[in-house]
């Protein structure tokens, strides 16, 4: 059994309503569908479902954020009807992993003639076997059996007509013969000898006598020995595999039907920060000063050049231009480079990149100048040097082991604050898929050219999802897309509204192919 809604949602922006029915496929309120087998389940059911959060279910279904829950229309339940296991006697043949399984009674085969049984009485001969009622005899005992259940349930069927028992019909058959009955199948893994055992049916347990079936397509076995019968049980809830069949049945009353993973790990947890590195030093520095105050914005027009085009490889692909950058344009809120700077280009792509690139450069080496300067950061600096100088004044001879891990943690904090102060972060919008594809290799020979370390990489770290730059880290700068921390579906028509931007989006009004237009 499982539920979905049907709802009205409507656009904060333009007040629309749309109609979105139930579906059995999408917005259910339960991953997998409940089974319901008593009064008991059904109870559970409704716990589960008052439990649930139906608003975040059906929030989690919509097209963007844009959309909010106006009204619960309608509800819909889809209840699924399961089989009922018919048992049709013994199967054409038995696999060889039950027959070769010495715990296994397969009961398919009359043990004097070796023929074939050709009814459908293969439980009755389990529950003959069981109960050592003239075993020698297959033939008379079970039908013995047979009659007594079909006086009970006043049926009519002879052993020939009789189309078998089902698996709802067990519970009558254990209160007939006064015997619980429990129900497994073995079934083979890919890769593997020998098969993994899963329990089909539990029995309450009302009385003294207990016994175990195989089964096997529409056919019982009886199991002679549980404690040898397989060495791997699993639990079809949660697919926990259990040695032994006793911490299986232990195990099915608490199961939460949940796959349980474990991490060798422990959960994920952030790595401190650099502040919290100096808070745990004794350098605390307040929350407010610990935002990086500037940034840089840029954004980048491309033209098509249908002149210079690659060359395909194959005979059905073919290119009939290429992007370049057409102009670059940069602002920051640093003081000093407030003013709007674009950058035209004049034919040459890598020059219009390298002076978008050396620009920038000279607006992080002021930021750092100011970042670096403000009192917190000022002197957390100088503390941190001052306990380094002291360590280095030291005698080599004098220092032990100690001291010289902390001389480390002290260079290491260090780096990393003065890495805090050099990265400016110079952020785009969409800029991840289209502004640095475009210029991402020209980009790279000019972080090259103004590296004066030759120590360090000219990128520290990149980001990628697909073909989206999420984030490139190098020395002086953090290039980062706005619309990562944005809702998704955000334009920047939107963006700039929810923002109260007077500016709007500007559009070319002609498609520019070339640097004469």
């Amino acid at each position: 059994m499982n539920m979905s809604f049907g709802v009205v949602l409507k656009s904060r922006l333009t007040g629309e309503l749309r109609y979105y029915h139930s579906s059995f496929n999408k917005n259910l309120i339960f991953q997998r569908p409940v089974v319901i087998s008593g009064r008991s389940d059904i109870d559970d059911f409704l716990r589960k479902f008052v439990s649930k959060d139906i608003e975040e279910i059906i929030l989690n279904g919509r097209p963007n954020s844009e959309w909010v829950l106006e009204l619960l229309s309608n509800l819909t339940i889809y209840v699924t009807k399961l089989g009922a296991y018919p048992l049709v006697g013994s199967p054409p043949e038995l696999p060889n992993y039950i027959k070769g399984n010495p715990y296994i009674i397969s009961m398919d085969r009359n043990h004097r003639t070796h023929k074939p049984f050709e009814d459908n009485l293969c439980f009755f001969r389990c529950l003959a076997y069981h109960v050592k009622s003239e075993t020698v005899c297959f033939d008379r005992t079970p039908n013995a059996l047979f009659r007594k259940y079909q006086a009970v349930v006043a049926g009519t069927d002879s052993t020939k007509s009789f189309k078998g028992v089902t698996f709802n019909d067990l519970g009558e058959l254990e209160r007939i013969f006064e015997c619980n009955l429990f129900v497994y199948e073995l079934k083979p893994q890919d890769g593997q000898t020998v098969p993994i055992a899963e329990l089909l049916r539990r029995s309450p347990c009302r009385f003294e006598s207990s016994m175990y079936l195989n089964y096997y397509d529409g056919h019982f076995s009886y199991i002679t020995n549980m404690a040898h019968y397989s060495h791997t049980f699993r639990c079809t809830k949660c697919d926990r595999l259990f040695k032994r069949n006793k911490k299986l049945q232990c195990h099915i009353p608490r199961c939460k039907q949940n796959v349980s993973f474990k991490f060798p790990g422990g959960i994920y947890e952030l790595p401190p920060s650099v502040f919290d590195r100096l808070e745990s030093f004794g350098i605390p520095i307040l929350n407010e000063d610990r935002y990086y105050l500037y940034r840089i914005t840029y954004d980048i027009e491309t033209y098509l050049d249908k002149e210079n085009v690659l060359q395909s490889n194959g005979p059905k692909l073919q290119f009939i231009g290429q992007h370049k950058p057409l102009s670059i344009s940069v602002c920051s809120n640093v003081p000093g480079y407030k003013e709007p700077q674009c950058f035209v280009s004049e034919g040459d792509p890598s020059n219009i990149v390298d002076n978008f690139i050396t620009y920038c450069t000279e607006i992080g080496q002021s930021a750092f100048n100011l970042i670096k300067s403000t009192p917190a950061i000022n002197n957390a600096i100088c503390e941190l040097e001052d306990k380094l100088k002291g360590n280095q004044d030291d005698e080599a001879d004098n220092v032990d082991n100690n001291e010289e891990f902390v001389d480390g943690n002290v260079k290491s904090l260090l780096g990393s604050l003065l890495n805090h102060c050099h990265q400016i972060p110079v952020i785009g919008f969409n800029s991840g898929k289209n502004d640095i594809d475009v210029i991402k290799g020209l980009m790279y020979h000019s972080l090259e050219k103004l590296n004066d370390d030759d120590k360090l990489p000219t990128i520290k770290q990149i980001i990628k999802r697909n073909n989206d730059h999420m984030a490139i880290s190098t020395k002086w700068f953090k290039f980062l897309d706005i619309k990562n921390y944005l809702a998704p579906g955000c334009s920047y028509a939107q963006f700039l509204k929810a923002y109260k931007c007077t500016e709007e989006e500007g559009f070319l009004p002609v498609r520019v192919d070339g640097l004469a237009r």
